[in-house]
């Protein structure tokens, strides 16, 4: 967890959602997987030891907060502001498939949050995961995510 890094347009980190704690760690657990500059498969599955070891939850733990946190995703709304337009969007393309027998889930990523999480060129924010591990509330996340964006663009709107 140490290096893991998690990229994420500024807009997605400017945007309005609701995710309680262990669902925004979720996906942030499976940006940290990837390499968001390249593109990134649709699909991405994660364990409870990897949800364990890339977020600092107890494994103990693990596995019901993994269940949980895809819960969450599949309910969740997203609204983005690009210039003018404002575009309410899903997490998930559909319900996080839990895997039976294995501790894992996987996740479908909505075709419209890929241009968010995906071929980042311009106008993302990168930070280190183990920075948010012990964070226990979502508001706190956020806040470090807006605190990040600010920090590389100097601005806390545009950019």
């Amino acid at each position: 967890m140490n290096n893991l890094s998690v990229t994420k347009s500024n807009y997605l980190i400017d945007a309005s959602y609701k995710l309680n704690t262990q669902a925004q760690k979720l996906v942030l657990a499976c940006l940290a997987k990837v390499d968001s500059r390249d593109e990134i498969p649709k699909e991405i599955t994660i364990t409870a030891q990897e949800f364990s070891d890339l977020t600092g939850i107890n494994i103990k733990n693990a596995y019901r907060e993994l269940y949980k946190a895809s819960d969450a995703l599949w309910n969740a709304e997203i609204t983005i502001m690009e210039d003018t337009t404002k575009t309410r969007l899903r997490w998930v393309q559909k319900d996080v498939q839990k895997l039976q027998g294995s501790g894992a889930v996987t996740i479908t990523w909505s075709e419209e949050v890929l241009k968010y999480i995906s071929q980042l060129k311009s106008r993302f924010t990168t930070y280190k995961l183990r920075n948010i591990a012990e964070l226990q509330l979502g508001h706190s996340i956020r806040l470090y995510e807006l605190l990040m964006k600010f920090n590389s663009t100097g601005e806390r709107f545009g950019v």
